[in-house]
């Protein structure tokens, strides 16, 4: 019935809720429309108003099931199918399993699935006991992930958008520093003779010391920028699950431990890729550096194509080379963004290279009731 009662037409009269169609029903659209499963059926069977192609009424589908085409396929129609799962489990998997992540839902009143969900679902804009529409700067952020996001998938509506559109550098010092034994470390080799390498150890103790600040204040926390009442609207950010680095021959020793500490600052599985052991004139070093760091991190020494053969297995890819060559072209291929600038000193900018956003807004009232969350606040007493 409420499906039923949404019209369709014109936005300029009010008594309309859903416009016009983009474009006409394409090829997709009219094969999840037709070609139906033996067990599929349509509650309310697609329609247009007046025979408008533009002008499609919303529709609801049953039995659809994982892997189908309308699992599986971007509509961008009010085509609804419902599909089951026997528990909240399955569900995520059915939800992860598309290769998409824009936005997701959950209604529940189980604050315990509300966590179970959270830990688990794939999606840059996530909602608890809300719509899926109605992003609001700063509020919601939007952006997805996965096959959702196009570059580094940095959201519209908060302060990382910018950075897609400026080129950073900086040479000094960063102000918000915090020493870490990674930095400590570094500092102990600055004593033990290494003079060639000095001036690159002590970048790279910049390098660790902003890194930590900023993963500490920023890169692992969650953010509540607006704080209405009834609503968490929630920022925060999930590690790339693993990161590849393949070093060329000009890659500098601050070059190659900014990689690899910024993947142990935030804890992400590091593999490095070279040629061979003289691909790179700072390499022995930088391996020594990574011993002492205690960097489990894997060399691999192959080709620049059989590197390129596994670009599918990163999540991120650091590869300091701009020039088009064959590792940007079967990244192109896979659809994936190859980060080639060189490590910043400032955690704040280079940290974004190893994280995606998220936004989770979550409303906790009912009915403006807002229960046991104001049961937990602490009572002033006169």
């Amino acid at each position: 019935d409420a499906t039923l009662s949404l019209s369709v037409g014109d936005p300029f009269d009010f008594k309309n809720k859903i416009g016009a169609l983009a474009d006409k029903p394409n090829e997709k659209v009219i094969k999840a429309i037709d070609e139906l499963k033996s067990y599929e059926n349509y509650e309310i069977p697609v329609s247009f108003v007046n025979d408008n192609p533009y002008l499609m009424k919303p529709s609801i589908k049953y039995g659809t099931k994982k892997g189908d085409f309308t699992h599986q396929t971007e509509l961008f129609t009010p085509i609804l199918s419902v599909m089951k799962a026997k528990d909240l489990d399955e569900a995520i998997e059915i939800v992860n399993s598309t290769g998409y992540g824009l936005t997701s839902a959950l209604e529940s009143l189980d604050e315990r699935e509300w966590e179970y969900y959270l830990d688990r679902i794939e999606a840059g804009n996530i909602y608890i006991n809300k719509p899926t529409t109605g992003a609001i700067v700063l509020r919601q952020p939007f952006g997805g992930v996965k096959k959702s996001a196009v570059g580094f998938g940095r959201k519209v509506g908060i302060f990382n958008y910018i950075t897609q559109f400026v080129n950073t550098h900086q040479d000094e010092e960063d102000e918000n520093a915090l020493k870490n034994p990674l930095s400590e470390t570094l500092e102990s080799l600055t004593q033990k003779g290494y003079d060639e390498h000095t001036h690159e150890l002590k970048r790279a103790i910049f390098m660790a010391k902003s890194y930590a600040y900023h993963y500490k204040h920023e890169f692992s926390q969650a953010k509540d920028y607006v704080k209405i009442r009834g609503e968490d609207n929630l920022f925060s950010y999930t590690k790339v699950k693993s990161v590849g680095y393949r070093i060329t021959e000009k890659d500098t020793l601050s070059d190659m431990l900014g990689v690899a500490l910024a993947c142990l600052i935030s804890q992400i599985p590091l593999t490095i890729s070279i040629e061979n052991e003289r691909a790179n004139k700072d390499l022995t070093f930088f391996l020594e550096c990574l011993k002492t760091l205690r960097a489990n991190a894997p060399i691999v020494y192959e080709s620049l194509q059989k590197f390129s053969e596994k670009l599918h297995a990163f999540n991120r890819v650091r590869y300091l080379k701009s020039d088009l060559d064959l590792l940007h072209e079967q990244a192109s291929a896979l659809g994936m963004v190859l980060a080639t600038t060189k490590p910043c000193l400032n955690g704040r900018f280079e940290l974004l290279y190893y994280h995606l956003e998220r936004s989770v807004s979550i409303s906790y009232h009912r009915y403006g009731n807002l229960g046991s969350r104001v049961l937990r606040q602490p009572t002033c007493h006169k």
